[in-house]
């Protein structure tokens, strides 16, 4: 099998040789800015008509997202259409640039200054994630628009950049392109809805709900809910007692008779979609469905309950109803204590916390801490973490200590410890509510912003608590600890810049057979639509990617080496060698340099490939080389991992 996919992957790459872009095309170009300017583009040149809409200052402009960091330089042609007494004073029109929202105008013209038709140069220094852009700004009272032809680009990326486009052995499932057309608002384990043994998984976005298999990735099961938007789900589990889970939808911005925004919550079965029951808000306001969650056998009836919350009074108290999966009754309403906003805007299923033999909930406030509720009676047990700060994320962390208690798991991404956020993720106990494990992160990483405990993720046999630092490295990072004594078990890191990686995190159940639960992870800021990006990442305690490093500089004469680390040993290794980036869908992941140049290594016993060069003389200064390694492992998706690119430039 190893040698079929070896033979396969060049083949592959000549599919695509060629494909690299011009220097203006290697960005994902949107026009933004003023509705009354306007905007094309070819491989090689943005060509902008500027606004012409009255006396404010406004900007028509194309915007792009640097895919690592580096320089831009840009070369403008620039008529200014400005007539009658404005002509000889172009002052009201000017090519710009645009970087994070800052307007840059370009440098006026001596003598008399303003920017008269001729040609003008920008350079911006770019750091990963990044929005930047080329335009027309305009102040000029309906007096003519500027016009601005935007060629040359060349990009540089700073001295042996890294973009994380690789492909993770770990990812069995990613549903991005061409499948999230707008942005996701939730996303939740499913259970098993198509009865094949195998959990599921249930994203939220747009005026739908889907379902897709844990198994194959297809889709099991559409939901339209044509009169909603901000939608939640969650999988409930089987309550009917087919043999198929359950889904319960949230859709909290629907009008109910005369209640605007009054909300709604649905539970659908798992069969055929047909409705089972629903609940509906009775003001406005109320935003029904605004939280939905899977809580266990609050009961003990045998069947699978659920919570929703429901916001009174316009939002400024919020109640939780926890509701019987047999027959849709409400079992208790549990209201926020008073002064106790945000109460139960996250909503997690914390198994018997206090050993009664039924299933309980914790409910987040805004900055007082966790509430956890008796599933038998809704009254309170216990209150955590009343120091971790606001936005706080819950889960069930299983009984880490074995003391017959379940435990429970949660984040503080807004903790400070010695006055720098650093966040924190904190398991207590359920007989003591006593603090058994803590971990911080790193300053500013938003470690914490999402959790999820319970499980054995990396195959010890101990149970393990995931925790998202979404504002991390390039794109967030998901990070597995051991539930009990906090030590670092995995890394999963994001495969796009600014990503957000772990923004919604859940436990999935075992979708591969290995014995291993197996996490669901949101990004909204990576993939190459609007929606974002959703991965199934499986065994967290195996082979992650290859990463791949560049040293020395591009000088004629001198020696560089990019090394690949973390192979499989003896790995038959592919390393891609472009003089462009192209970031094309390739083999399950990315492709990042274009494929100009192929070279075949072998990996040592531990996983280790060095390759040496000397750069030859004669090469234009600017320009760049990037490198990829793509190594045999069976257990990536198509036979192949992928590791990060690299780019250095000829200085």
């Amino acid at each position: 099998m190893t040698r079929r996919r070896s033979a396969l992957l060049p083949a592959a790459l000549l599919l695509i040789a060629g494909a690299a872009p011009a220097q203006v095309g290697l960005f994902d170009w949107t026009y933004a800015g003023s509705s009354t300017g306007s905007g094309s583009q070819t491989p090689t040149e943005l060509h902008v008509v500027g606004p012409d809409n009255g006396c404010d200052a406004v900007i028509a402009y194309f915007e792009a997202t640097a895919p690592v960091g580096g320089t831009v330089s840009i070369t403008c042609d620039f008529q200014n259409l400005d007539s009658g007494a404005l002509q000889n004073h172009p002052d009201f029109d000017a090519p710009a640039a645009y970087l994070n929202g800052e307007i840059i105008k370009g440098e006026e013209v001596p003598p008399d200054g303003g920017w008269p038709t001729g040609t003008y140069t920008f350079e911006l220094e770019l750091n990963a994630g990044d929005v930047f852009g080329f335009g027309v700004w305009s102040l000029d009272c309906f007096e003519g628009p500027g016009v601005a032809d935007y060629r040359d680009l060349v990009f540089t990326p700073e001295a042996w950049s890294s973009q994380a486009v690789g492909l993770d052995p770990r990812v069995r499932f990613t549903f991005a392109e061409g499948f999230l057309p707008t942005p996701v608002q939730d996303i939740g384990a499913a259970d098993d809805v198509d009865d094949d043994g195998v959990p599921d998984l249930v994203l939220a976005f747009g005026q739908q709900a889907v379902v897709r298999s844990g198994a194959t990735g297809q889709t099991v099961l559409p939901i339209p809910v044509p009169g909603g938007f901000g939608l939640t789900a969650a999988g409930v589990g089987d309550l009917d007692g087919d043999g198929r889970g359950e889904v319960l939808v949230g859709s909290p911005s629907e009008t109910v008779g005369p209640w605007f925004n009054a909300g709604r919550a649905r539970v659908y079965s798992g069969l055929d979609g047909s409705l089972m029951y629903g609940f509906e808000g009775a003001d406005d306001f109320d935003r029904l469905g605004a939280e939905v969650a899977a809580i266990g056998d609050a009961n003990a009836d045998g069947t699978p309950d659920f919570a929703i919350q429901v916001r009174r009074n316009g939002g400024s108290l919020q109640d939780v109803l926890v509701v019987s999966g047999l027959d849709g009754s409400v079992l208790h309403t549990i209201p926020a204590p008073i002064g106790f906003q945000q109460f139960g805007d996250r909503i997690a299923g914390v198994g018997d916390v206090d050993d009664d033999g039924h299933d309980d909930l914790a409910l987040t406030t805004n900055s007082l801490g966790v509430r956890v509720h008796s599933g038998r009676t809704g009254g309170s047990v216990l209150v955590l973490g009343q120091n971790l700060g606001w936005d706080l994320s819950v889960s069930g962390a299983g009984d880490v200590d074995g003391d017959g208690h379940d435990d429970v798991l949660v984040g503080g991404p807004r903790f400070q410890l010695s006055g720098v956020e650093r966040g924190v993720a904190r398991i207590f106990s359920g007989a003591t509510s006593m603090s058994l494990t803590t971990v911080f992160g790193a300053p500013d990483s938003g470690f914490g912003t999402s959790v999820a405990g319970g499980a054995d993720l990396d195959g010890d046999g101990r149970l393990d608590m995931a925790v998202a630092s979404t504002e991390a490295g390039l794109g967030g990072v998901v990070e597995v600890y051991d539930a009990l004594d906090g030590t670092l078990r995995a890394t999963f890191p994001a495969s796009a810049p600014a990503a957000g990686l772990g923004t919604l995190l859940d436990r999935l159940g075992d979708v591969d057979g290995d014995g291993l639960d197996d996490l669901l992870v949101f990004a909204p800021g990576a993939g190459p639509t609007a929606g974002g990006s959703v991965q199934v990442v499986r065994a967290l305690g195996g082979h992650g990617a290859p990463v791949l490093a560049g040293t020395g500089a591009l000088q004629a004469g001198t020696p560089f080496t990019f090394t690949l680390d973390d192979a499989l040993p003896g790995a038959l290794t592919w390393f891609v060698v472009g003089t462009s980036y192209v970031g094309v869908p390739f083999l399950g992941g990315v492709l990042g340099p274009s494929p100009d140049l192929l070279l075949a290594r072998v990996a040592d016993g531990a996983g280790t490939i060095v390759v040496p060069g000397t750069w030859p003389a004669g090469i234009p200064v600017g320009s760049t080389i990037w490198v990829q390694g793509w190594s045999a492992d069976a257990a990536a998706p198509e036979g192949w991992s992928g590791s990060n690119a690299v780019g250095a430039s000829q200085l």
